[in-house]
């Protein structure tokens, strides 16, 4: 506990000095790749300031506007600021919201919205951001959950659409290993492409309704970013609600494997109570 103590006050104490260099000086680092061309970073009064909306999105974070007010989630942490103000709102998973007071106040420039570097290593859970004045490098490292290694590709994201009809809701996940690993559990048997028309929304349930679509990612989508071109991999649920299943009675649920194109018998137990405990790793949620 003292050494973690210690740790900490070193990482405060090194980012409160004061920092000379130029822009085209300093490095940004982020999880080990240099990010320094791709981040417009600025240095004003021996402060770090990065823009908000580049950085966080890299890193599994999602930011909204209102008007001069600014909303990041992360990982169900909440923090609301304004521009201007010294003084934001932070809301921690199952706690009341608190006040955090910034050594610098968010500012716009060129339209995008910056915020002190300090501020960001200690109001987000799982980040940690440090500066090296030697080698006159920010490094920013946080904390993902274990990505999905298909064909060689790395897939850090997920996305499921959830309803049915035109009711429906969005969410982004950062830890997709364990749903990846529900939905290939779940199997119990190939089966033929249904024959059952969909039908209308408004007859009798007598025809297999799509109920989830998901999309894996290697980059994080945004909230208007969610089309299948971008997802290297996709997966269908549909439900049969009332009627005779075509495959046997355990065959209520289905499971579409869009790139492979083949239908299997799912079992949704584990997937269905996997995504309820992924809840602290949904970036955002929305009605879709």
């Amino acid at each position: 506990m003292r050494k973690l103590f210690a740790t900490i006050m070193l990482v405060l104490l090194v980012m409160s000095m004061p920092i000379t260099a130029t822009a085209t000086q300093t490095k940004l680092i982020l999880n080990g790749q240099d990010i320094t061309a791709e981040i417009p970073y600025r240095i004003i009064n021996g402060r770090v300031y990065l823009p908000l909306r580049a950085l966080t999105e890299k890193m599994g974070a999602y930011v909204s506007y209102a008007d001069k007010t600014i909303q990041l989630t992360y990982n169900d942490t909440v923090i609301t600021l304004s521009l201007g103000a010294k003084v934001a709102t932070i809301t921690y998973p199952g706690k009341q919201p608190e006040n955090i007071a910034l050594d610098a106040p968010a500012h716009l420039w060129h339209s995008k919205t910056y915020v002190p570097l300090r501020f960001l290593a200690e109001s987000i859970p799982g980040w940690q951001i440090s500066y090296n004045a030697l080698q006159k490098t920010v490094f920013i490292n946080y904390i993902i959950g274990s990505p999905v290694v298909i064909n060689g590709n790395n897939l850090f994201y997920m996305t499921t659409e959830n309803g049915f009809g035109m009711s429906r809701s969005r969410y982004l996940y950062s830890n997709i290993a364990p749903i990846y690993e529900a939905l290939s559990s779940g199997r119990i048997r190939e089966v033929a492409e249904p024959k059952t028309d969909y039908g209308s929304t408004f007859t009798v349930y007598d025809y297999y309704a799509l109920t989830d679509i998901l999309y894996f990612y290697q980059e994080m989508p945004t909230q208007n970013d969610i089309p299948a071109d971008k997802a290297l991999l996709s997966y269908q649920l549909f439900h049969m609600y009332e009627g005779e299943p075509e495959f046997g009675e355990d065959s209520r649920n289905l499971l579409y494997d869009v790139n492979a194109d083949k239908w299997y018998v799912f079992d949704e137990t584990a997937y269905r109570t996997t995504l309820n405990q992924m809840h602290k790793h949904l970036i955002y949620s929305s009605a879709a």
